[in-house]
């Protein structure tokens, strides 16, 4: 929770630090499936990792990026019934890298939706599941390193974070997926 609200204040101060270079985005993915599959594992959900087949390089900074995947996978298992799933996937377009988290939870009511990334905001029916601020953090330090991030959900159910940051110069288009449980 201190790192959260040191995280916050700089962000609100404009003194976040990023410290980009550049990074292959299947270990940022393996990184992620080490911290948060251990969770997902105990807690029965189904947690997939989908990357690119070859070296997809990113300019980010690695540390911050994990931190945002954990955030989004945790809120993805906090969300989701044992039983559940979620696919954590990669993929190149363009100039980017698409990183998604989707989950088979009970979806973000259209609603609700546009206040997701705000700074402590809580849906009613989640407000002892967290402090509010991952989001609103995710926000910022994807907005810093030169990427978006937003959220869909279907009607039926389920939810979908995606982000996006910048290819480093000179990546070439890949799309293969190498398919990976954790």
């Amino acid at each position: 929770m201190i790192d959260d609200l040191l995280d916050v204040a700089s962000l609100d101060a404009g003194r976040l630090i990023v410290e980009a270079d550049l990074q292959d985005v299947g270990r940022l993915l393996d990184d992620a499936r080490a911290t948060m599959g251990p969770l997902a594992a105990d807690l029965g959900v189904g947690l997939t990792f989908q990357a690119p087949a070859a070296a997809v390089l990113v300019r980010c900074d690695r540390h911050r990026v994990v931190q945002v995947l954990s955030n989004l996978i945790g809120n993805a298992i906090k969300f989701t019934p044992a039983g559940g799933s979620i696919t954590v996937s990669a993929q190149m377009e363009a100039a980017h890298a698409l990183f998604a988290v989707s989950d088979t939870g009970p979806g973000i009511s259209a609603a609700l939706r546009p206040n997701v990334f705000e700074r402590f905001w809580q849906a009613d029916q989640t407000a002892r599941k967290g402090s509010g601020l991952g989001l609103y953090i995710a926000k910022g330090l994807i907005e810093a390193q030169g990427g978006a991030i937003w959220v869909d959900s279907p009607s039926g159910g389920g939810a979908t974070f995606s982000f996006t940051l910048p290819l480093a110069a000179g990546a070439e288009l890949l799309s293969p997926l190498r398919m990976g449980e954790g």
